[in-house]
């Protein structure tokens, strides 16, 4: 796209007069087909819309498969036979394309209907065979600008094949470094954020603009989603568009909190990089688990109180039980005794119900809690036992929805802080990381230097999950 094309699409004025649009059902036999012109447009939102004029006949069975006896019905799920893929070819006559396009349908007076819609997204790929393809790049424009700390002193705006390489600026906008062997570049223009990821591989690793995401929003604490997207690989490039997401509140808890731009903070992209590293391994098109639990504490952080509490209390528990599957398990001596205590109840005269029971809570006795994986943690000092405790009690209040005293709200706030501050540790735990990080449990959110690994667990030897009093109060 060319500078001015990228302009218009952020200020959400973008539009594509297609002289040819084809709207093909997706099934594999007597596929129903819509082909005229039309246009593809933003609305004011920066949402994705089209607008078909199908020639032809008019479609006499539309209103059959809309109010006939096989027509939808309310509460059903949609099957993806009543999807289409949209192609259309624009007036320069570059092809774009959407995949999965569920049409609206207005039959008019003359001719074919007319076909509105939305568009999850739009694509299209140019081959160029001047393109060396030793090498691979992605970049990124998000929706709206975010604060980032800056490094780079001068940076080139360049364009080659209409994609973006770079831009002029300074270090207070502009950021460049090296994480997951890929060279990183960031710039605040236009009111968006700017990334762009270098590769020196014919092929990018598989999703890497979603991991891209993951670590940006488990890094900044906020959420954010490009709506273009430039993947130039081998002798081709694709350009992908996407609608403008409702913007969230911005987040005052990163991980690490930085300055406006201070060219000293490169262990935010330290950081980044870890974070990076590690969702990396993940290849599947969607989010990591532990991202996903990561996004239900960033999602509660832009709402309510009573909602931040249980966001974070189940993004806690998420990370612990996702993360660190093998902590705390239950030792042989702990599994010989539920084995005894199984057998008594067995041979007891007990009501066979109540026997079912007592054996479901016996067996669940070998499966640790959240609770004793953090137990575990606190017994070889990873993490501080104030924390797990703020989060504990929180968790009760926030799940069993025992309302807000006002005259405590204080306390709840440095509960939800330091519950925030617990999951900060155990995500940076997890990835690895080793470095500055930002405590919110204590006033004046100090800069502590995080140092632990998970050999501290490992090498103590310990496994209190045996020794550990399950009671009720602790539920």
């Amino acid at each position: 796209m060319t500078s001015d094309e990228i302009q218009q699409y952020l200020e959400r004025s973008f539009a594509i007069d297609c002289p040819r649009m084809v709207l093909r059902q997706n099934v594999e036999s007597d596929a129903r087909v819509y082909e005229g012109p039309g246009t593809i447009y933003q609305s004011d939102e920066g949402e994705l819309l089209f607008k078909l004029y199908s020639g032809g006949a008019s479609d006499i069975g539309m209103l059959a498969r809309m109010f006939g006896p096989g027509s939808l019905k309310a509460g059903e799920i949609i099957p993806r036979t009543e999807y289409f893929t949209l192609e259309a070819t624009s007036m320069k006559g570059a092809d774009w394309r959407c995949d999965f396009v569920l049409p609206e349908f207005n039959q008019g007076v003359l001719g074919g209907p007319m076909a509105t819609g939305y568009l999850y997204e739009l694509s299209k790929t140019i081959k160029d065979q001047n393109m060396k393809g030793d090498s691979s790049q992605v970049s990124l424009r998000f929706g709206r600008e975010f604060a980032f700390p800056g490094n780079a002193r001068k940076t080139t705006k360049t364009f080659l094949n209409d994609i973006e390489r770079g831009f002029s600026g300074d270090w207070t906008s502009s950021a460049m470094f090296r994480a997951a062997e890929l060279e990183f570049e960031l710039h605040r223009d236009e009111g968006s954020v700017f990334v762009s990821a270098g590769w020196n591989k014919p092929s990018l690793p598989r999703y890497l603009d979603l991991r891209i995401c993951e670590a940006l929003e488990f890094t900044f604490f906020q959420h954010e989603r490009w709506v273009m997207r430039v993947v130039s690989e081998g002798k081709e490039y694709t350009t992908t568009l996407r609608p403008f997401p409702k913007p969230l509140k911005k987040s005052s808890f990163p991980p690490l909190k930085f300055g406006n731009s201070t060219p000293f903070d490169s262990a935010v992209w330290t950081l980044f990089g870890k974070y990076l590293e590690f969702v990396l391994q993940h290849d599947k098109p969607k989010w990591h688990t532990v991202s996903e639990n990561i996004h239900l504490a960033v999602l509660g952080d832009s709402v309510s109180l009573e909602s931040r509490l249980l966001g974070l209390s189940v993004a806690v528990e998420g990370v612990v039980n996702i993360g660190f599957p093998t902590i705390a398990r239950a030792d042989a001596s702990l599994r010989n005794q539920i084995d005894l205590a199984s057998k008594l109840i067995s041979d007891s005269e007990l009501d066979e119900t109540f026997k079912s029971r007592i054996a479901g809570a016996l067996g669940a006795m070998q499966f640790p809690r959240a609770k004793d994986k953090l137990r575990a943690f606190v017994d070889v000092g990873i993490i501080r036992r104030e924390l797990v405790d703020a989060w504990s009690g929180m968790r009760n209040s926030a799940v069993h929805a025992s309302g807000l005293d006002p005259a405590e709200i204080k306390a709840v706030h440095r509960d939800y802080q330091s519950a925030l501050t617990l999951m900060h540790e155990l995500v940076i735990l997890l990835i690895g990381y080793t470095g500055a990080y930002t405590d919110y449990s204590l006033a004046g959110w100090p800069q502590r230097e995080w140092t632990k690994t998970l050999g501290n667990l490992e090498n103590s030897g310990t496994s209190p999950i045996g020794n550990t009093d399950r009671s009720s109060s602790d539920r």
